[in-house]
């Protein structure tokens, strides 16, 4: 089940998972997410908005990032912070992301677990990525 609030995707806090420091998922979010959207064929470095990954989608460009607010071991919430540099065409192919500004932004309660977390956001952007092979 998700809720839907201000265009940003929230699971419940239960959705997998049990207690783990939040310094260690935060990190283990962050690399296994930059290993996914590595391996998904996003570019890692500088991009529009200050965003640290940029992704070719069937809905448009996707720039993506991880704060550094969110990785300092404080924040109990795991987030990846996602915007379409088109976002009327980006709507048609999500459904979810902001049509005004192109945010698809992914947060996550303090229990649930990181590589579920994981999952959960490349199910979402797999989705909107081209066909291999196309």
């Amino acid at each position: 089940m998700t809720w839907v609030l201000g265009r940003d995707i929230v699971w419940p806090d239960n959705v997998k998972g049990g207690p783990m420091k939040a310094d260690r998922r935060q990190k283990v979010f962050q690399r296994e997410m930059a290993a996914r959207l590595l391996a998904a064929g996003a570019v890692e470095g500088e991009q529009a908005f200050g965003y640290r990954y940029r992704l070719e989608t069937r809905a448009g460009t996707l720039v993506l990032t991880m704060h550094a607010s969110d990785l300092d071991g404080k924040s109990r919430i795991l987030s990846l912070f996602g915007r379409f540099l088109n976002p009327v065409r980006a709507v048609g192919y999500t459904g979810e992301s902001n049509p005004y500004s192109g945010k698809w932004n992914f947060h996550f309660g303090e229990d649930c677990d990181p590589l579920e977390a994981v999952e959960q956001v490349m199910f979402k952007i797999e989705g909107v990525l081209p066909e291999r092979g196309a």
